[in-house]
């Protein structure tokens, strides 16, 4: 079986259209359209989250990561939205494998990886919302998802199929300023179509801390997106190919005037497949990129009254290019082989300054640091799948060379007081090899069991090895030495349905040696701290740091049952037991994960038909967590209710309001060593309108 991109199923479908477009109206069949995420086989061995294009469009909350938390197994690392957040947040996790904000869970958009070059992190904003056909959250990753590492799981999005001609505008405005305008339209381009989405939005201005411990300095949290995707697919030659093009920027504040964030990208993707009674299935992407992104940290006095510079990082990113070929031979028989090439190679630079002193015309820098560096990835995969009546094996195993390419670290100083200082960044190449396999049973319609095991690797970003970064006064350095994690995941668990309900669970355990967190080094005193630098009176100096190993064991469960007429109800619950395995370092051992509750549950009602009139209710629940790898700051839990009804006021036009932490709950996101108190968004009320003329969506 292979795993192919939406893009290739697109360009098939737009040729076959392309073939009778001058066919009368009136006689003209439309193609049957079926767009998917990428579904592995492995899907089968695992638990998966399948939400609509219509759960994503409509959720209750705003933006894709909020219509995600349906599902109470993802997370970001705070329990803040990403656009309200630093970008480096944005990284998501499953069942709460994920000691640090980098991201262990893989993201693909139409079978190709969207993650940020240099660091890993997910930039949101940038999925075209309304081309989206839906979302699949698995959490099988390892040498399944299309040869690409994901310890943590897979989250698959994929485009819809448009018609030429179609229009859909998507406007809404809220309280604080939110607002966002997005707009979907499909061309006919040469032999294929081209469907373009743009977006703006504004996230509105929340406030970042406590009211009682706000100063003259401090300013509400806000941020502004935009982005342009492009997707044609057509038929050249009788080869089905799909070309995307993907460009954002997103910026944001960080609570005072001189810090903050801005993020940008872009990304060119094309795909291609052939087929043949002696070729088989043979699927080529090749995906080309471009990330960056600018912060600003300052140091604000205790009173919350002034700030001053600390680091300007102007350049934090990279180019990448990467090719993935999956061919599956045409098997006729119990066996389904399908074989992965991926290679990824990257190139990252950092550019910062620091130790800023007074100036004529304010403070000035008198150091800068720039890092050069380079990745490279190839990676081969086996997987087959042998069907025995009602039994399902799958195996697989995938051979990694991971390398880390020469590169430079260099300190100037501007003012001349000091010679440059060149380091160079060493060349290290690793091998690995990750094996998985699958069991699956289904004894009768309606039952299935399954069991799952399965190795993966995850090569430390540059962001890790090279960036540091602040939040507050708490200062963390990178560590150019850090080793790759390795994760093993086991899962058996079994899901039952009937008509009109159903349900299933799984109990899981992973381990990740190796396991990178960021280790708190020392308290802040006013001094020059190695390896931080200069940590103030009441930070903390952390760096990021291999520990020995770190686990977690887990139950997952969830129940559906279909209401009268078209009302259907979901609970949802994750339960999991994180902790840290540092015999070296009792302050450590036993610790659990930072930011990584011991359970999280939802709630969901849902009613009226996908196009038409309807309501959703969203009760998520969220249990105590940590702050920090010593657990000395606690962060409570917390309930939330999210409510939103939809009017369909004509049949073009819908008319749909929101509100988000109905209750008003106070969401502490984080503490910092200073005793300051980080908090989520409160009570956002939001009116939509969705137009969409001839179609009735």
């Amino acid at each position: 079986m292979l795993v192919s991109p939406a893009l290739g199923q697109e360009a098939a479908r737009a040729g076959a259209d392309a073939a009778d477009r001058d066919v009368p109206a009136a006689t003209r069949r439309e193609p049957t359209v079926v767009v998917r995420a990428d579904a592995p086989p492995v899907d089968a061995a695992t638990r998966v989250t399948r939400l609509s294009a219509d759960e994503l469009l409509f959720s209750t909350r705003r933006g894709l990561d909020g219509a995600l938390l349906v599902d109470p197994a993802f997370a970001l690392f705070r329990e803040s939205p990403a656009g309200t957040s630093h970008p480096t947040v944005g990284a998501p996790s499953l069942r709460g494998l994920a000691p640090t904000a980098t991201a262990r869970t893989l993201v693909l958009l139409d079978g190709i990886p969207i993650h940020d070059t240099f660091g890993g992190w997910v930039a949101w904003s940038r999925l075209p919302r309304l081309l989206l056909d839906g979302a699949v959250l698995s959490r099988a990753g390892g040498p399944t998802a299309l040869g690409e590492p994901a310890p943590a799981g897979t989250i698959r999005f994929a485009t819809r199929t448009t018609r030429p001609g179609e229009l859909l505008v998507d406007a809404d405005a809220g309280e604080r300023g939110a607002g966002s305008v997005a707009a979907l339209t499909t061309l006919r381009v040469g032999v294929g179509r081209l469907a373009l989405e743009a977006g703006t939005e504004r996230t509105g201005r929340v406030a970042g801390l406590r009211s009682d411990q706000r100063g003259p300095i401090d300013r509400p949290l806000a941020g502004s997106a935009s982005r342009v995707h492009l997707r044609w697919s057509g038929t050249v030659g009788g080869v089905p190919f799909g070309v995307m093009v993907n460009a954002f920027r997103d910026e944001r504040s960080a609570g005072t005037p001189l810090a903050g964030s801005a993020a940008r990208g872009g990304l060119l993707a094309m795909t291609a497949r052939w087929t043949g009674p002696r070729l088989g299935l043979v699927d080529l992407a090749i995906d080309v990129r471009d990330d960056r992104l600018e912060t600003r940290f300052s140091r604000v006095t205790a009173d919350r009254a002034a700030e001053v510079p600390v680091l300007f990082q102007d350049a934090a990113g990279g180019t990448g290019a990467g090719m993935r070929l999956s061919w599956s031979p045409p098997f006729r028989g119990v066996h389904a082989p399908v074989l992965h090439v991926v290679a990824r190679a990257a190139d990252g630079e950092l550019a910062e300054r620091f130790r800023f002193v007074p100036g004529p015309s304010g403070p000035l820098p008198t150091r800068r640091r720039l890092v050069d560096a380079r990745a490279g990835r190839l990676s081969v995969s086996l997987a087959d799948t042998m069907t025995c009546g009602r039994t399902r094996v799958l195996a697989g195993l995938r051979a990694d060379a991971l390398r880390r390419g020469r590169g430079t670290l260099t300190v100037e100083a501007l003012d001349g007081s000091a010679p440059a200082t060149v380091e160079p960044v060493g060349r290290r190449t690793r091998w690995q090899l990750s094996p998985w396999f699958g069991l699956v049973r289904e004894p009768r319609r309606g039952v299935r069991l399954f069991a799952r095991v399965e190795a993966d690797v995850r090569e430390p970003t540059m962001n890790e090895l090279y960036r540091p970064f602040r939040v507050g006064d708490d200062v963390t350095a990178p560590d150019p030495d850090l080793a790759p994690e390795r994760a093993v995941s086991v899962e058996i668990g079994g899901a039952i349905s009937g008509r009109g309900w159903s349900v299933s669970a799984s109990a899981f355990s992973s381990r990740i040696d190796d396991a990178i967190v960021n280790v708190t080094r020392a308290t802040g005193s006013g001094t020059v701290i190695a390896p931080c630098g200069f940590v103030p009176a009441g930070g903390v100096c952390r760096q990021r740091a291999n520990v020995h190993r770190g686990r977690v064991l887990g139950l997952e469960a969830d129940a559906s049952l279909r209401l009268a007429g078209t009302a259907t109800v979901r609970a949802a619950l994750a339960l999991q037991d994180t902790a840290l395995d540092v015999p070296a370092d009792a302050a450590l051992d036993g610790r659990r994960f930072p930011q990584v509750p011991s359970w999280r549950a939802s709630l969901s009602l849902a009613t009226g038909a996908p196009r038409g009139g309807g309501s959703r209710v969203l009760v998520r629940a969220v249990g105590a967590r940590w702050e920090d790898d010593r657990n000395t700051r606690p962060l409570g839990g917390f309930v939330t209710v999210d409510l939103a009804h939809r009017w369909r006021l004509a049949d073009s036009l819908l008319l749909v309001a929101s509100a988000e932490n109905v209750l008003d709950r106070e969401i502490v996101t984080g503490v910092r060593a200073d005793g300051l108190v980080a908090i989520g968004p409160p009570r956002t009320l939001r009116v939509r309108l969705v137009w969409s003329p001839g179609t009735g969506r």
